[in-house]
């Protein structure tokens, strides 16, 4: 299902989908299953530190809404990537009892969570198409370097893409200009040709429309509506009815 913005003609995103040259994708939430991958890597480290088995699900939720709202002030550059490491795992051990170093905890999680990204097949059929319709594929990730390139080496995307920038590798977080304008720099694309893609709505689509960009926003409750005076170009409840809706028009 696609929502086109009802300020414009369906017909001239149309238009400027057919000319698109390079797609800014990314990665958790929009392409690999974030959610999926945390659950799963926070249930082994729970079961391995102890906590009563009735109580991992409460835990998870617990470390959600910690992790949300780091992200969150990070990418209003209120907290660093380092600080996020330490304090959500501080406030897990806090709050359920049980002991332990932070960091050693976020590389016991970090390591499983690299091992459960996984990508749907459809996904790697979709981007070998766009490779075929010379689209450049570039990943703009709010995320930390090494763990995010390990991430694209476990699903092998790395043939598929024409590059990928991190906030810690470029030290701006999305939303903030400078991480799609160095993108840019990968592929030195006209803006009028570039279209972003994402699941954070001011993260991507704010982002987005702040360097000049038309973008696509994955909304994950599939609510097709806005409450902002930022509206995306399109609006779909998943990655795969954009990427469907790309290579039937320049096919």
């Amino acid at each position: 299902m696609i929502s086109f913005n009802p300020n414009d003609k369906k017909e001239n995103y149309l238009n400027s989908i057919k000319n698109l040259e390079t797609l800014f994708l990314d990665f958790d939430g929009t392409l690999v299953d974030y959610k999926q991958s945390q659950d799963k890597s926070l249930e082994i480290l729970l079961q391995e530190n102890n906590v009563p088995t009735d109580k991992i699900a409460e835990a998870i939720e617990f470390y959600k809404e910690v992790n949300d709202d780091l992200w969150n002030k990070f990418e209003k550059k209120e907290i660093t990537i380092p600080e996020i490491r330490v304090i959500r795992f501080q406030k897990l051990m806090d709050k359920f009892n049980f002991t332990g170093q932070p960091l050693a905890l976020n590389d016991t999680y970090i390591d499983n969570f690299i091992k459960n990204t996984e990508l749907e097949d459809q996904y790697y059929n979709y981007l070998k198409k766009l490779k075929q319709l010379q689209v450049n594929v570039i990943i703009v990730t709010n995320g930390a370097e090494l763990i995010q390139n390990k991430r694209v080496d476990k699903i092998a995307i790395r043939d598929l893409i024409d590059g990928m920038v991190t906030s810690e590798g470029t030290g701006f977080p999305k939303p903030d200009t400078q991480i799609f304008e160095i993108a840019n720099t990968i592929s030195k694309t006209n803006k009028e040709n570039i279209w972003m893609v994402g699941d954070s709505f001011e993260a991507d689509i704010v982002g987005a429309n702040s360097y000049g960009i038309k973008s696509c926003y994955i909304s994950s409750n599939g609510n097709l509506t806005h409450n902002s005076n930022v509206i995306p170009n399109i609006t779909t409840s998943a990655l795969y009815h954009f990427l469907e809706l790309i290579i039937q028009v320049k096919s």
